[in-house]
Formats: structure tokens, C-alpha cells, sequence
């Protein structure tokens, strides 16, 4: 009897994970380190490109300064980010442009950092975003943002951004046991 009752009780308690279609477990994302230790290094040249990707991100993104982004990005700016149709300083400005209708304070830290990270002239910066699945729920994913710098200047920017209501086809390879891009009939 005991026996039956704890296989019942396993069951109960499993059945809520098997009456939804899928069960998320991971849990909810969270800085590594405070914002004074993500922007700081040893290195005087790592500090600075830290500074100058944690200040632009601060004055021109959660302040929605864009006029201000020249003083941070060079002339021949280029971007991979997937929605801007126009390269350089004037694609950014174009692409942006809309957010400086609606300045905000400057704040003294970039609150959804996870960290900085930086080697040489790149600069790599996870921020926490919250998202809404298909059924309205909100979870918390990471957005990277990749800067390479050159004279005090971001001159190159990647993230993992993707045009909407795309999708991302990936195979899994067995013998590296690792996701791989599925090859397109352009390939």
C-alpha cells in the first residue's frame, strides 16, 4: 500500500509537467558581478573600451541620446545587425533616430548588463531582455551585443538579433554533438 501510494503521489506530482506541451526549467537570468566590476579591468586599454561600450549604452540607449552616438561610434561604422538597411553613422542615426523622441535620464549604470567582456579591441555585452513566448508569458533570455574598437571609436557591431518572424534551422551533428546550421538551397 505504501508502495502504491508513493507512486501515486510521484504521478500527481509529475502530471502538471506532462499536461502542458512543453516545461521550461531554466531559470530567471541575472548580472554576474555589479555594474562597477563588469566595466572594470587591470588593463588600461581593456578599461577604456569598456568604458567607452558601457557609456555608449547608457547615453544612447537607455538614455536615448542618438544624436549624442557620434561622440562613440566612428564615421565608417559598420553593423551586422540584421534590421538596418544602411551602413555608417547616417544608418544608425536613420535606424535609431525614433527612440530620441523620447529622452530619458542618463542612468549611472547599464541595469540589464550580465557582464563586459573584453580581449584586444572587442567587447562582447550580454544583457538580460524579457521576452513574451507565443501564449503571452514573459521569460528572460540574453541578447549579445559584440563591439570592436579602434582609436577610442566603435567601428563594428554583431549581435544575435534576427529579422522578425524568422526562424533559426539548426541540425544536430552526432559526430561533434553539436547544433549546426542546416545548409539552404542557396548553399
Amino acid at each position: 500500500m505504501k508502495r502504491f501510494l508513493g507512486l501515486f503521489a510521484c504521478a500527481m506530482l509529475a502530471a502538471p509537467l506532462f499536461a502542458q506541451d512543453k516545461v521550461y526549467l531554466a531559470g530567471p537570468i541575472v548580472p554576474l558581478v555589479p555594474f562597477e566590476r563588469a566595466i572594470s579591468s587591470k588593463d588600461p586599454k581593456l578599461q577604456a573600451n569598456k568604458k567607452l561600450v558601457s557609456d555608449f549604452l547608457r547615453t544612447v540607449f537607455k538614455g536615448r541620446r542618438i544624436e549624442e552616438a557620434s561622440r562613440f561610434l566612428a564615421p565608417g561604422y559598420t553593423t551586422h545587425f540584421a534590421m538596418v538597411t544602411e551602413q555608417g553613422l547616417k544608418g544608425f542615426m536613420d535606424y535609431w533616430g525614433p527612440l530620441a523622441r523620447n529622452p530619458k535620464p542618463v542612468p549611472d549604470t547599464v541595469d540589464n548588463l550580465v557582464q563586459l567582456i573584453a580581449e584586444g579591441d572587442i567587447v562582447v555585452a550580454p544583457e538580460i531582455t524579457r521576452n513574451k513566448d507565443a501564449k503571452g508569458e514573459i521569460y528572460t533570455a540574453v541578447l549579445f551585443d559584440m563591439f570592436r574598437i579602434e582609436n577610442g571609436k566603435i567601428v563594428e557591431h554583431w549581435d544575435s538579433s534576427r529579422r522578425p518572424n524568422s526562424t533559426i534551422v539548426f541540425d544536430f551533428d552526432e559526430s561533434s554533438g553539436r547544433a549546426v546550421p542546416k545548409p539552404t538551397a542557396s548553399q
